[in-house]
């Protein structure tokens, strides 16, 4: 949490340069935002989402952090 707002690691946009994306575990759906990390407004469209009241801070998910995780879904995905 950075200042009763929660931190979400996200995802580059392939469709927006410098915009980020993350899950949204309450939705179940992507949520899209405009470039560069810090505090956004929620885009929930679960009215029971934490996430309305309080927004979130975006920060990017590190490139070497991304790779590791690019290669273990392919992994699964090959089981």
């Amino acid at each position: 949490m950075n200042n009763k707002h929660p931190v979400i690691k996200a995802l580059p946009r392939p469709d927006f340069k410098g915009g980020l994306m993350f899950w949204c575990p309450f939705c179940q759906e992507w949520h899209r935002h405009g470039r560069g990390e810090g505090h956004r407004v929620a885009h929930c469209s679960n009215p029971e989402s934490p996430f309305k009241e309080t927004g979130y801070v975006l920060k990017l998910i590190p490139k070497q952090m991304r790779r590791k995780l690019v290669k273990s879904l392919k992994e699964s995905l090959s089981e």
